[in-house]
């Protein structure tokens, strides 16, 4: 079937999400001003290769130069068939030597007999030698009539600056999950391919921002499903992904502390044989999630209602280092559970004086306003500001700092619960709770301020 072949743009219009690129170059085709080098930076599976095959056939077509190839003529079909002596294809992976380059500056003066306009089409071009770049810039700098070079990279930070200034640099962008989303239900309708959209919504995430990605696992997980639809929990069990619900009900567990809740989860996950990176993804990617929604206005699941901006931001960071950290050690799973500690026990480990400053009301500024600023003040008023939370709608936590504290608020938990119907959770006082004196002895508080 390979539905990244089949469904390669062959037109400007159909590339999907580089419009700031196509335009460009559409306008230079009808114009007639082709820049001798183009540079295409982007990350892969965004369309680099093909648009510069369509601006390839909008200069060899026997309309052309167009902005609109007709896709039929003799040099448009050789082009896509990847067969044209015209356009020259070069993989800078393998062919990256000074040899390389010599064979280049040797041809690039020939031009195939009814052939228009020669392009180059370098991929993955940083991965030339300085010696193979030294030898290409005089050709880029005065390239012969009617010839162009591509130069299409993944990390555009590897070209020398010499050939970056010789160049027209576009930026491919990453597409949108929803823009994969759609295009995969598009492409799923002309196959007769029963996708659901939450399915197809679970391949673009995993297709990290590339349409070629999506389109690789929606063929991959037609062949998996067989005549099944292409549902949610068959997309899960094709690429061993944790199910949606999983990670709120790990988030919900981390915002009460229940650290022994979470464990379970992550050992499931392991055994279905989900990856540690691949896990705390989703889990990175739910709290992203979370933060967009405080972000446009909306309101936070009711089990989550506890969560609050502080929350979520450190939880963020949190998992950004793990990401970092994770590539380095040799102990993953030792690293994660760290980390998951970290999100846990945040509200306790959070030094106070970076919530209040001094003589400020004793609470966590809530997302919703001064009114629930005033509420906890009235109903906690003679308790000292640092060991009050507020965790959301008529949601507190008390944080006792000795065991005489705790049987206190114990008795005032009790009291306006039954007065006021609010949720207020005591937490355990630091000697009984050897695991957090541990962390707050070993952590550096510093780093988990966001």
């Amino acid at each position: 079937m390979n539905l990244p072949v089949k469904y390669r743009p062959k037109k400007f219009e159909d590339v999907t999400g580089q419009r700031h690129v196509t335009r460009t170059l559409a306008n230079a085709l009808r114009s007639g001003r082709i820049a001798p080098v183009y540079l295409f930076a982007g990350p892969r599976g965004v369309g680099k290769t093909t648009t510069a095959r369509i601006l390839a056939m909008g200069l060899n077509c026997a309309e052309g130069p167009t902005p609109e190839p007709c896709g039929k003529c003799r040099a448009c079909t050789e082009i896509m068939q990847g067969r044209s002596l015209t356009v020259v294809e070069m993989d800078a992976a393998s062919q990256r030597g000074i040899d390389d380059i010599r064979e280049i500056r040797e041809k690039v003066h020939l031009l195939p007999p009814g052939g228009k306009h020669k392009v180059y089409i370098i991929d993955e071009a940083h991965m030339l030698t300085r010696e193979a770049f030294n030898a290409l810039l005089k050709t880029l700098e005065e390239p012969p009539e009617r010839v162009t070079f591509v130069l299409a990279t993944t990390e555009p930070h590897k070209i020398p600056e010499t050939v970056q200034s010789r160049a027209q640099r576009f930026s491919f962008q990453p597409l949108s999950t929803e823009v994969i989303t759609r295009r995969l239900l598009e492409v799923a309708g002309q196959e007769n391919i029963p996708l659901e959209e939450e399915a197809a919504r679970r391949l673009a995430e995993q297709a990290e921002g590339g349409m070629r990605d999506a389109l690789s696992l929606l063929e991959q997980a037609a062949v998996f499903a067989g005549d099944r639809p292409l549902t949610v929990d068959v997309v899960e069990e094709l690429l061993g992904l944790p199910p949606a619900h999983t990670f709120e009900e790990v988030l919900e567990a981390l915002a009460q502390g229940s650290l022994e809740k979470v464990i379970p989860h992550l050992e499931s996950a392991l055994h279905s044989g989900t990856g540690l990176d691949r896990w705390v993804q989703g889990l990175t990617r739910a709290v992203n999630h979370l933060i967009q929604r405080i972000m446009q206005g909306e309101p936070l699941p009711e089990n989550l209602k506890m969560l609050t901006d502080a929350h979520l931001l450190a939880w963020a960071r949190m998992l950004l280092e793990f990401d970092v950290v994770y590539r380095h050690t040799r102990f993953p799973e030792l690293l994660l559970e760290y980390t998951l500690m970290r999100m846990a026990y945040y509200p306790r480990l959070l030094p106070t004086d970076w919530i209040r400053p001094e003589g400020a009301p004793a609470t966590v500024p809530s997302r919703r306003g001064s009114e629930g600023t005033a509420r906890t003040r009235e109903l906690f008023a003679d308790l000292p500001a640092d060991v009050v939370r507020e965790q959301g709608e008529g949601s507190y936590l008390l944080l006792p700092r000795n065991r005489e504290e705790y049987e206190q608020f114990q008795q005032l938990r009790e009291e306006l619960a039954s007065r006021t119907g609010h949720t207020i959770q005591v937490a355990k006082p630091p000697e009984d709770d050897p695991l957090l004196q541990q962390l707050k002895e070993t952590l550096d508080l510093e780093e988990v301020d966001t």
